[in-house]
This record gives C-alpha cells, structure tokens and sequence, in this order.
C-alpha cells in the first residue's frame, strides 16, 4: 500500500542539507537517535546537545527537552494521529542560533510501534547582526514561537513579530529570559490541523 503524507505547511525535504532522525516510542521515551545538531546550538547548550547527537540519549523522555507546555501538548497529539493513522506529517519550523537563521523540515511517521522524528536542515542564513542570547533567569522575558520563531514583548501581551527585528523593540533591556510558547498564527494553524485530522479520522472510522 502506497504510504500516504499529510503536507500541514510547504515541504522542502528534498533540499535539506543535514538530517537528525530519533525514534520515540508512545509514551514519549527515545529508543533511537543518530545525526547531530548544528554546533553552535551545541555549544550553548550541552545537555541539548548530548539529548539530540548522542546515543546516551537513548532511554530519556523527549518532552523533557520540548520547552512550554503548549507546545508540547501539539507533538503528543501529532504522535497519536502518527501512531493511529499511519500517516506522515511533515511541516517547517525554525531552529535559529545568535548569528543564523534556520529554515528546518520536521517529519513525523510510524515505525512499527515507534514515531521516527527526521529533522531536516533545508536553510541557513547569516544574519548581519546576531540576536542577542537568552539571560536565564532575568526578570525581563521575551516569548518566542516554538515553531516560526516570532516573538513578542512584554512576554504576556506584547505584538508578534519578526525575531530580526528584536532590535528595534524599544524598553527590551539588555538581558532578557526566553519563555516558549505557539504565537497566534501557528496557534490558529495547528488548531485547525488537528480539528481537520479529527474528522477526517472519524469519517474513515464511520
């Protein structure tokens, strides 16, 4: 039987440059990993670097390193529908460093009894001026879009906006805390996926 591929945004897999590919079970847990994230990313953050280059990995939860609640409840709904329809889900995403913006392709099928994650690198581009890094902890917070990367301030009721222009937001101090979250676009996107999904799953089940 011919696989079938739920395309929920614009596909760019032919094109990618690096791939990362991990394995993960039902209830979350990582049983395979191979391929490595770009090494800037590493360097900022070695525990996500060890999560998603390394065979250690294998055995962790994978919602432990997915960051704002919101987002994670999207991929454990997108693993059911994986696991329930066999279908494949692939949509873009942002994976930005400081100094480079990311166009990434995530793809979500089943294998066997397993959700297979390949996350795709199809563009990179420098940035004139890098994006000042994330102050955990600070009391100042920027909300950024865990999927398109967009952001706004204040965190809690601030415009979404184009992260390349961070510097032009007027009271951002010179630290800031990043929380993660879906801005309204993504939000209203994947809501309507998922409603679409819902029924299309209940029409093959009638």
């Amino acid at each position: 039987m011919k696989s079938r591929t739920d395309h929920i945004l614009t596909s760019g897999g032919k094109n990618a440059l690096a791939a990362l590919i991990y394995r993960v079970s039902q209830n979350g847990c990582i049983v395979d990993a191979e391929g490595r994230i770009p090494d800037d990313l590493a360097a900022k953050d070695p525990l996500f670097a060890k999560g998603y280059s390394s065979r250690e990995m294998i055995g962790e939860n994978l919602f432990r390193f997915i960051q704002g609640e919101s987002v994670r409840q999207v991929y454990r709904q997108l693993m059911e529908r994986v696991l329930i329809t066999g279908r494949t889900i692939r949509f873009p995403y942002r994976c930005d460093s400081g100094p480079l913006r990311r166009e990434m392709e995530m793809i979500l099928s089943r294998d066997g009894a397993t959700v297979r994650y390949e996350s795709l690198l199809i563009r990179e581009v420098a940035r004139p001026r890098p994006v000042p890094d994330a102050s955990p902890g600070a009391h100042d917070r920027v909300s950024m879009c865990s999927f398109c990367k967009q952001y706004r301030f204040p965190a809690e009721r601030g415009l979404w906006k184009n992260l390349d222009l961070i510097f032009t937001e007027t009271g951002l101090p010179e630290q800031f805390d990043i929380t993660h979250g879906i801005c309204d676009s993504c939000s209203v996107m994947w809501r309507k996926q998922l409603a679409d999904s819902l029924a299309h799953q209940a029409g093959g089940d009638a």
